[in-house]
């Protein structure tokens, strides 16, 4: 019988060979990962001994290259790890047995480890056909299952990995141990990380003295001298035995190689060492030995009698004393020990041999204490030689030299005013003089100097201030400078000379130093009033923020106490807080309001501001003035008391008292904000128009000058004015209120186009200046034509400004109107309202209502009003107590709704009456202020330039003649011509016709500015069409062309004016007054105007060619208050876009 398969010792061969597989196999994945972990320390290595050979790394670094390495090892371990994840068994099994086709083997596996589910015959009948095939493989030695599993195992990724890894160790490995070998100290050094290792010293040298003994108070320097290569830097370290850390003392060298320490005085025992380029030696000894010195030693001086002065007491050190001439000198001096011998030697310069003047001790109770005096009438020298017992003498001879003060100089300064200062009319300004002199003062004067803005001539002159004076005088002197006749860009440089009272050498002088007083152009005045207006406005802006953290922080406390209304003392010291800030917040605005008065008081004094922006300044002022509100502080001391009795029916009413003044203050100071931000656009406005004529008048003096020389300095300084009048513009399109935001822009930018116009001008009229071959004509005409453009810069500047503030005027007129029939239709519900009330019988249900119906009121109220709040924020007449009160009546509009709802009558119809009264009071401000803006607009539009409509006829017919004569002058001129080319002569009667043409224009526009016509009115387009064909004609002609469209043209002008004077003949008929005498007249109300028909005319005004068309932005506030009137009526109303 044969032997049992389960039995067969092949069984355990293949079973060996598949262990063997799977254990083979897992090994070649470690050493792979330990390999490749290995080869990234030793790279990290390699570069720490790289480093290290020059770097002479701290242990610090070392360590951390180190950890980096071992990091980098684990990191590529862990990577490695993750790229070879060890397969499962079974897996493992699967694929060598699938890759190397012997599936057989993995059968008599699985069947070997097989206990149950197949009968033991079968089992052994499969195992023997498996062990039989494999027997069949292994018949064939050149693959046999051996080979195939070997051939397997070098093909898997571990061990592709393995031979990489490991070459890459072998390489690393290798080149590390080369490296170590020829680098041990290296290789030792990046080995012991832990260690610190210092470079050794390159250099050769010899340190003198060494370890030596000094003697106390003594000095000692070191010497080092190095022999061949020397370093670049040498010190000392020098500490005592007190001292923890050693002093850096840089050493000189004296000659090649030899370096040398500044003297140090020793006093006890110490410790140093040189350092040199980083490397240091070590320590050396110095011990210290006592040697006679003082231990204290004090000069006092008394002055002469005459000079009144006080002693002076000097303790040492000290190497000079300074005394007047004749003061007694006393000395004394407390030694260390006892001497033998003590002398004082004086080396008096006058005398070449060397005084020695023996020393007894004061008292001979104290053996070590000296004293001597001495009268000293010339400099000198005195030092101090001591001996002990022991004969030791001092190295420190106490040494000093004396310096004898003779009558000195005086000394003055001028205190006031600052040493520059610029104004645009200076008239007078207060001098604060410091004068100083030894013993007196004689006599003081006041010198200047002239200098003239745009010339060499200078102008001095002298005025006596004061006459004798004490040693220290401090006087004030008032200088009139009327009579120096001051013009822009003159300086006045001045200074102050003394003289003092000294007898013997005579009296000596003194001056201060220069200052100077600059009349300042109109460019400049206006820089510094705009940097007041940014302080101002950064204020304003500051006080808003502060003013809505209140209201937030007064927010934060009405929460609490609903949420914690027992917690009183909590509750209390946010009220404090709140005191404490807004105590802060009146100190600002106190202090706001002096800088604004003091810079509306120069505003006064300033012709460049118009009338118009003067008056708004006067009203600003007071509205700032009226913006702090002292009952807040009340309301918060009463709110505290409140907490204080834990009362909360007084704590609600202070706290809605405090809300309600709050708000008010609020509105107060916004209002403000944006009133000033309006005065200072007008200003600004203002201010560039009376700039840019300033320079058209600049120009027109430069005109006048010869030398050229000056004149092109001249232009430079005009052009430098228009570089910063152009980022003014830009600054004021940004700062201008948010509604007007779009027209300042469209402003700034045409201007400054024009500007830039100029600019090339300017620029070409310098270089041609410059050239020597240039005309001297063609300079001056080019010159005209920049003054003539900066005039007109400066009066579209100043129409702007006109226009603008007039239909901002015409806008809130009719916001006004609006809201005044608003008001009235208001009054008439409430008293409605109120009449109802009374009807209603106690506890009736109407009363449900009649809260809806007085809700309703209050609700359109509080529309109509804030609407009137926005338009108080464009009217400074507009007061702050008839805001105040419009809040008032929304109070108690809303105390009514809240009686009706509790059906309390009595209280409902006070409450009902007393907001009538308000409406109704509040309706007569809104009428009175109607009426003070319609006398106002009458005003401004009937005397805004000062023409009357008979003075603009008779200038318009002077004109339209000037326009005929010049339209004639030009038809003869192309006629003369006849096609020719010009000549130079030509050319220059071209310009001059252009000239003349320019002034028409002119005049034409003065008149548009100046002359009695409402915004809107047709002849103000005329005017515009007639500048335009003019500002085209002026262009031909500079640019020589003379066609048949510039003939045309010119007879359009003509019509125009022929028209224009038409109309003035028309209006002045009708408009004709006759003397008649006064009679009665009935007066009667104009019709009301139905809500219909002001929807008709003003779709009709706006659609009119003739009207002058408002912008969007006012378009768009008209639609908003229509809205309003059409929610009152309940009706729809549509404006044309």
């Amino acid at each position: 019988m044969s032997t049992p398969t389960s039995t067969h010792p092949r069984i355990a061969y293949y079973r060996n060979l598949a262990e063997k597989a799977w254990i083979k196999a897992n090994r070649q994945r470690k050493l792979a990962v330990a390999f490749g972990g290995l080869s990234g320390f030793l790279s990290i290595f390699l570069i720490l001994m790289l480093i290290e050979q020059s770097a002479w790394l701290s242990p610090l670094l070392k360590t951390s290259l180190w950890f980096a390495g071992l990091s980098a090892g684990a990191v590529t371990a862990w990577l490695l790890l993750q790229k070879l994840p060890a397969p499962e068994r079974i897996t493992f099994s699967r694929r060598l047995t699938k890759q190397t086709q012997l599936e057989e083997l993995r059968y008599l596996i699985d069947l070997e480890k097989e206990q149950s589910g197949t009968s033991a015959s079968l089992r052994e009948a499969a195992i023997a056909h498996n062990i039989g095939r494999l027997e069949a493989i292994d018949a064939r030695p050149e693959d046999n299952v051996q080979l195939r599993i070997t051939r397997f195992l070098g093909a898997t990724p571990a061990a592709v990995l393995l031979r990489r890894t490991g070459l890459i160790f072998a390489a690393l490995l290798f080149i590390n141990a080369f490296y170590a070998g020829f680098n041990e100290g290296v290789a030792t050094r990046s080995l012991a990380f832990f260690s610190a290792y210092e470079r050794p010293n390159p250099f050769t040298f010899t340190v003198a003295p060494g370890t030596t003994t000094v003697e106390q108070g003594g000095r000692f320097f070191v010497q080092v001298d190095f022999e061949g290569e020397r370093p670049e830097s040498v010190g000392l370290l020098l500490r005592t035995q007190v001292e923890e850390r050693f002093r850096n003392i840089p050493l000189e060298m004296t000659s090649p190689g030899r370096f040398v320490s500044a003297p140090q005085e020793i006093f006890e025992d110490s410790e140093y060492r040189i350092t040199m380029d980083g490397f240091e030696t070590s320590s050396y000894i110095l011990t210290v030995s006592q040697i006679p010195r003082f231990r204290e030693l004090v000069a006092r001086v008394v002055p002469p009698s005459y000079t009144r002065l006080e002693p002076t007491r000097f303790t040492y050190p000290f190497s000079r004393i300074e005394l007047p001439e004749g003061a007694t000198l006393e000395l004394e001096g407390v030694t260390n020990k006892t001497l033998a011998q003590a002398e004082l030697l004086r080396a008096n310069p006058a005398d070449t041999t060397e005084a020695r003047i023996p020393l007894q001790p004061s008292n001979p109770s104290e053996p070590t204490r000296f004293a001597h005096s001495l009268q000293i009438t010339d400099p000198d020298t005195l030092r101090f030689s001591l001996t002990d017992a022991d004969g030791l003498e001092n190295r420190n001879p106490f040494n000093f030299s004396l310096r004898v003060i003779r009558d000195q100089h005086p000394t003055v300064r001028i205190v006031q005013p600052e040493a520059v200062i610029q104004k645009r009319n200076p008239r007078d300004i207060t001098l604060r003089v410091e004068a100083r002199d030894d013993y007196g003062i004689s006599g003081m004067f006041l010198r200047y100097e002239v200098r003239e803005g745009f010339s060499d001539e200078v102008r001095s002159g002298s005025v006596r201030i004061s006459g004798s004076a004490p040693a220290s005088a401090n006087l004030s002197y008032d200088w009139d400078l009327t009579g120096l006749n001051l013009q822009s860009a003159d300086e006045v440089v001045y200074w102050v000379e003394v003289f003092d009272n000294d007898e013997i050498n005579g009296p000596k002088s003194a001056e201060s130093g220069r200052n100077v007083i600059r009349a300042a152009s109109l460019a400049e005045s206006l820089l510094q009033q705009e940097e007041q207006e940014d302080e101002v406005q950064q204020r304003l802006d500051d006080l808003s923020r502060q003013q809505q953290e209140a209201r937030e922080d007064l927010q934060q406390l009405r929460e609490n106490i609903i949420q914690n209304p027992d917690q009183s003392w909590e509750q209390e010291r946010l009220t404090e807080e709140m005191m404490g800030r807004q105590e802060e917040v009146s100190e600002q605005l106190q202090q706001l309001q002096q800088e604004f008065e003091q810079m509306r008081s120069e505003i006064m004094q300033d012709d460049t501001i118009s009338e118009d922006t003067r008056r708004l300044y006067e009203e600003l002022q007071q509205l700032m003035e009226e913006i702090d509100d002292p009952k807040i502080m009340e309301l918060m001391e009463r709110l505290q008391e409140s907490f204080q009795n834990m009362d909360q029916q007084q704590i609600r009413e202070a706290l809605e008292n405090l809300e309600f003044n709050e708000r008010n203050y609020q509105e107060r100071l916004e209002r403000t904000v944006e009133l000033f931000k309006q005065l200072r656009l007008n200003a600004d406005m203002d201010r560039t128009a009376a700039l840019l004529e300033e320079l058209a008048q600049q120009e027109e003096r430069l005109m006048e000058m010869e030398d050229t020389e000056a004149q092109q300095q001249q232009q430079e300084s005009i052009q430098e004015e228009l570089d910063r009048l152009q980022e003014k513009m830009e600054r004021m399109a940004e700062q201008s209120p948010a509604r007007q935001q779009a027209r300042m822009d469209e402003l700034s930018q045409q201007m400054q186009e024009q500007m830039q116009q100029v600019q090339e001008q300017i620029q070409e009229n310098i270089d041609q200046l410059g050239d020597p071959g240039s005309s001297p004509q063609d300079s001056r005409e080019q010159q005209e034509q920049i003054r003539d453009q900066l005039r007109d810069m400066s009066q579209q500047m100043a129409q702007a400004r006109s226009q603008m503030n007039q239909e901002r005027i015409n806008v809130n007129i009719a916001a006004l109107k609006s809201i005044f029939q608003s008001m009235l239709t208001l009054s008439e519900a409430q008293e409605d309202q109120n009449q109802e009330t009374l009807r209603l019988e106690a506890n009736s249900i109407a009363f449900v209502q009649q809260a809806r119906s007085q809700r309703n009121i209050a609700s359109n109220f509080a529309m109509v009003v804030d609407s009137l709040y926005q338009v108080a924020k464009e009217i400074p007449t507009f007061t702050n107590a008839a805001l105040e009160h419009r809040l008032n009546v929304e109070r108690v509009l809303s105390q009514s709704v809240d009686y009706l709802r509790e059906r309390n009558r009595n209280q409902a119809t006070t409450a009902e009456r007393m907001a009538l009264g308000g409406l109704n009071q509040l309706t007569g401000m809104v009428a009175d202020l109607l009426d003070q803006l319609d006398m106002d607009g009458d005003g401004d539009n009937g005397g805004c330039g000062g023409m009357s409509a008979e003075q603009m006829l008779e200038q318009m017919e002077q004109m339209g003649e000037q326009q005929q004569q010049l339209n004639q002058q030009i038809q003869d001129f192309i006629n003369d011509i006849a096609g020719d080319r010009l000549t130079q002569e030509q050319m220059e009667r071209l310009d001059q016709m252009a000239r003349q043409q320019n002034e028409i224009r002119r005049q034409l526009q003065e008149m548009q500015q100046r002359g009695a016509l409402r915004p809107g009115d047709r002849l103000l387009s005329e005017f515009e069409r007639m500048l335009e064909e003019m500002e085209d004609t002026i262009n031909d002609l500079r640019g020589g062309s003379t066609d048949d469209i510039l003939v045309e043209r010119q007879q359009n002008i003509l019509s125009r004016m022929l028209e224009t004077q038409r109309a003035f003949d028309q209006r002045d008929e009708s408009e004709e007054r006759r003397g008649i005498s006064a009679e009665d007249i009935e007066l009667s109300e104009p019709p009301e105007m139905t809500l219909e028909e002001l929807e008709r005319e003003i779709r009709r005004r706006l659609q009119d060619p003739d009207q002058t068309r408002f912008s969007e932005d006012y378009q768009q506030l008209i639609r908003i208050y229509f809205q309003i009137l059409q929610e009152l009526e309940g009706e729809e109303l549509t404006l044309p876009d």
